[in-house]
């Protein structure tokens, strides 16, 4: 079986791991990844705009993906992505910080330590928000090869169009168990443990982005192969990683 197979009734402590995508070598991957950028390269040039009230709004749609069931919660599976307190630290925290004001890379320090609080549960539930519409098309592809029913006219929650950079929803076809929809998720995107935090979206989705607006501002290129200040010990991140 090529997906995590869940229990629908509470979540099974497995997380999405954001890195993973890039570990891939996939169209599907690809466009995971590509979704990721386009979503924080939105949020950092709408703060650098002044535009933070777009910016907040587009963070508040990051919010409980019930319908994987992974994650740390207990009894009930009921998510924890951003609620709107949250939303709107990480909002604050981005727009307060010389990275989003400037797009430059030697100013990005102070942006990945204020968000660092975020836990490795909230990063897997960011994540499975920004790239739900590709879960969706892989959980049909699974089902129409394994016969499992799917059901139509179910809500599709909230999906990133990284050419209209805005959230949608859309009817569409998806598995419905006792709890409501079921989201599939490949076994090869999830891990068990927190390896990995919002250091990985530094460097493998905000730095695409943040690069770009350095060559722009015509810096020199720098070794930014690891997030400025980090602790790696600490976080339980080994060298070989960074």
């Amino acid at each position: 079986m090529d997906f995590v197979d869940v229990d629908v009734s509470t979540d099974t402590k497995l997380f999405v791991s954001p890195r993973a995508f890039t570990l891939l070598h996939s169209e599907w991957a690809d466009s995971c990844v590509s979704s990721i950028q386009n979503f924080f390269g939105t949020v950092l040039a709408l703060i650098k705009e002044d535009k933070g009230d777009e910016a907040e709004r587009l963070l508040l749609e990051l919010r409980e993906p019930n319908e994987t069931h992974l994650g740390n919660s207990r009894g009930k599976s009921r998510g924890r992505a951003l609620g709107e307190g949250s939303a709107h630290d990480v909002w604050e925290a981005l727009s307060q910080s010389q990275a989003a004001k400037s797009g430059l890379i030697n100013d990005l320090e102070d942006t990945v330590l204020l968000i660092m609080g975020i836990g490795v549960d909230i990063v897997s539930d960011i994540t499975t928000n920004i790239v739900r519409s590709q879960l969706i098309a892989y959980t049909q592809e699974q089902c129409r090869q394994l016969d499992i029913p799917l059901e139509q006219g179910i809500e599709s929650g909230p999906i990133w169009n990284s050419v209209a950079k805005r959230w949608e929803t859309k009817s569409v076809e998806l598995p419905l168990t006792s709890k409501g929809k079921l989201l599939l998720v490949p076994k090869a995107i999830v891990r068990r443990t927190s390896a990995y935090d919002l250091n990985e979206y530094y460097r493998h989705y905000m730095l695409e982005f943040l690069i770009e607006e350095e060559k722009r501002a015509g810096e020199p290129p720098r070794d930014c192969r690891r997030p400025f200040g980090l602790n790696y010990a600490a976080m339980g991140v080994s060298s070989s990683m960074a």
